[in-house]
């Protein structure tokens, strides 16, 4: 799955086309969430945005939805991005996600954001748990 960063907290790296990426697991496997995209357009318009958790980019903070893992290149450690944000695209746990979410367009907001990378990561739907050191 890939290097144990932090056992008490679950943290581990996993090298994914050369970039690290930072996943979150525990006893029951990986965390799995529902997903939620900025877009710089209205109506969800255009490529799908996410929140800048990079920090100092030493490794990219992933989240793991439908098989794939999601994630931006941005690094930004002093949040100086500030992207306005026109709309949100609401992604539920297990939803496809090559389909549209639920989108709400909102005004007055900004955020360090970047592009998202979409990887596929089938193969850590089949871990086997409880997950444990060795």
């Amino acid at each position: 799955m890939g290097h144990l960063l932090d056992a008490f907290s679950g943290w581990v790296v996993r090298d994914v086309a050369g970039d690290k990426l930072l996943l979150q697991t525990g006893a029951s496997g990986l965390a799995t969430t529902s997903v939620n995209f900025a877009h710089v357009l209205p109506d969800c318009a255009g490529p799908r945005y996410l929140y800048n958790l990079n920090g100092a980019g030493l490794a990219f903070y992933a989240q793991f939805a439908s098989g794939r893992l999601l994630y931006t290149k941005i690094v930004d450690p002093g949040y100086q991005v500030n992207l306005a944000i026109a709309s949100f695209e609401q992604m539920a746990e297990g939803q496809d996600l090559s389909t549209p979410g639920v989108c709400s367009n909102v005004s007055n907001t900004s955020g360090s954001i970047g592009v998202a990378e979409n990887v596929p990561a089938g193969e850590l739907n089949s871990l086997v748990t409880p997950l444990r050191l060795e």
